[in-house]
Formats: C-alpha cells, sequence, structure tokens
C-alpha cells in the first residue's frame, strides 16, 4: 500500500491486474491476503479498514469472473509485545483482535457481500487459557474466530498427516457444529527455528506422500476445505522437482 493524503493506494495495481488476469486464463482464482501483527491492535482499525476498502475498490475494477474471491488475514498478534504480558492486557489483545474482524465482516456485508472473509490462526487458540468472553459469550478464542470469519486456515505445521488432523481436531468439530470448513497447512520454507516443522529438510516424497493423504480427508469431511500450503516459494524452490506424474491440485498462501 502506497498512501495520498491518508488514502490507501495499491502500489502496482496495474501489473497486480495483469497478474491476476492471466491467472485466470489458467483457472486459478486470487484472493488478498494481509499481515501484520500490530495490525487488529485499536490504533490501527481505522487505518486498516481504510486499506481493507482499497482492496475492495481495486478488485472491482477487475472484470466479474477475475475479482477477488475473497480476504485473508495474517495477522499473529501474539508475536506483539501486549499479547505477550499476562492477565488483562492479554485479554485486551484478544479483544482487539475479535473487534477488527466484525468491523471488517460490517465494511464486507455492506460494501462486498461476494467477498468471504478468513483468517490464519495457529492451532492452540483451542486450549483453555484462551477462552473469552466476547459478545455475551463465552467460549474458546478459537470459536470466536471461527464465529466471525467464513473459514480459517490453521498453521498446523507438522510432518505427518496424522499430527496434523490431530492438531487441528477441536477446529474441525467446531466448524462441523456451525457448518463451516477449516483448511489445515503445511510449511515448505526453510526454517532456522523450529526446522522440524517444516518439509524443507525432508525427502520430496515425504511432502508428496502426506498432501494426498489430507486431501483424502478432507474428500470424506464437510468440515475441511482442503489443504493450504505456506509458501509458494517453498513449494517451487524444494518440492517442484520430482512431482508425482499427477499434480496434485491444491491451495497456495
Amino acid at each position: 500500500m502506497s498512501r495520498d493524503r491518508d488514502k490507501p493506494i495499491l502500489q502496482d495495481s496495474e501489473a497486480l491486474k495483469d497478474l491476476i488476469l492471466l491467472a485466470g486464463q489458467h483457472n486459478i482464482t486470487t484472493a488478498a491476503l494481509r499481515g501484520h501483527p500490530k495490525m487488529f491492535l485499536p490504533k490501527n482499525h481505522e487505518r486498516s479498514l481504510r486499506e481493507l476498502r482499497a482492496i475492495i475498490a481495486f478488485s472491482q475494477t477487475l472484470p466479474g469472473d477475475a475479482q477477488f474471491k475473497g480476504i485473508k488475514y495474517d495477522v499473529e498478534p501474539y508475536c506483539a509485545k501486549d499479547w505477550k504480558a499476562e492477565g488483562t492486557t492479554l485479554e485486551g489483545a484478544m479483544y482487539d483482535y475479535l473487534t477488527f474482524l466484525v468491523k471488517a465482516r460490517s465494511i464486507l456485508n455492506e460494501e462486498a457481500p461476494r467477498l468471504w472473509l478468513a483468517a490464519d490462526t495457529p492451532f492452540w487458540w483451542d486450549k483453555d487459557k484462551f477462552v473469552l468472553d466476547f459478545e455475551g459469550k463465552r467460549k474458546p478464542y478459537n470459536e470466536h474466530v471461527q464465529d466471525l470469519t467464513d473459514f480459517i486456515v490453521i498453521m498446523s505445521y507438522r510432518r505427518s498427516a496424522r499430527e496434523i488432523l490431530d492438531s487441528v481436531e477441536s477446529e474441525r468439530q467446531y466448524a462441523k457444529r456451525i457448518h463451516k470448513v477449516i483448511y489445515p497447512s503445511l510449511e515448505t520454507i526453510k526454517l532456522e527455528q523450529d526446522p522440524h516443522v517444516s518439509f524443507w529438510g525432508l525427502p520430496k516424497e515425504e511432502f508428496w506422500k502426506v498432501v494426498p493423504q489430507l486431501l483424502e480427508a478432507a474428500e470424506g469431511d464437510p468440515a475441511i476445505g482442503g489443504v493450504m500450503i505456506h509458501c509458494y516459494r517453498g513449494l517451487v524452490e524444494r518440492f517442484r522437482k520430482d512431482r508425482p506424474k499427477k499434480p496434485v491440485q491444491t491451495p497456495s498462501e
């Protein structure tokens, strides 16, 4: 984003438009992805909402079938100082995150109802320590987020299908109850810390074994929408070679 008198404008919008139209020619749909740990802090809400409106305005310049399908927020508030504090400060940071989603949902409902709203979440927001009162309901944090979005992508970064599915089980069960979906996701980039959660260091065959297993689980479960992969760069650099003869079709972030 660039700004002209506080009005957010997408940089290189014409080049981005060309890329999206080219993707459409190859049956690839697109969505906007945004993220920063401080994006949902109260002091940044107004700015983040202006940027959401700029994304909506850009999408509306595209032909109907090429417009964005939605917007996904990869906001990891636990990386910010307020989240790491204990007590009411932590609760406040959690509340601020949900409050932004309410505001974003309201704008989308009024100005772009065809766009879905999604969020990337860790797999541990279902723990008891994150139970929170919000809008008169006390429930696990992941459930609040699922209530306010069309779907969530869970950073279930593990190396086996069983571990991945186990880590998203509570979110899957809740999605089933409220008739929504979740997407487990895989990590493919090289990590200096926690390298054991990425497929980067494993033989390529291990990655291509786990992806079909997860897609098979999704095919038999209406609460699992598919598989997300983080990120395209890691996927191409590490796993482009030795693909199956019939490549598995997966969305990627």
